[in-house]
């Protein structure tokens, strides 16, 4: 089971923060953990969640390596010019 857990804060002379409270529960869906980044997003209006779920009841394993590309858009350039 996941939570997707919420907290009240207020900004002014002093940071307060409330207690942590359930916004939802994914009960029976499987998202995966130990992805080495979010595997969620909020829209910019606040109003919806984007998540990735795990389909198939596998487990995934664990991320061992990163790709880095630096200067992506230089390579890009050089194998797709522009006329």
């Amino acid at each position: 089971m996941m939570r997707m857990m919420v907290v009240d804060v207020r900004l002014g002379e002093a940071f307060t923060a409330g207690r942590p409270r359930v916004l939802w529960e994914a009960k029976g869906a499987r998202y995966p953990g130990g992805t080495g980044g979010r595997i969620y997003d909020v829209a910019p209006d606040g109003q919806r969640f984007l998540m990735i779920q795990q389909r198939d009841s596998t487990p995934q394993p664990p991320l061992t390596h990163i790709v880095l590309v630096q200067n992506w858009l230089d390579e890009l350039r050089r194998l797709v010019p522009r006329n």
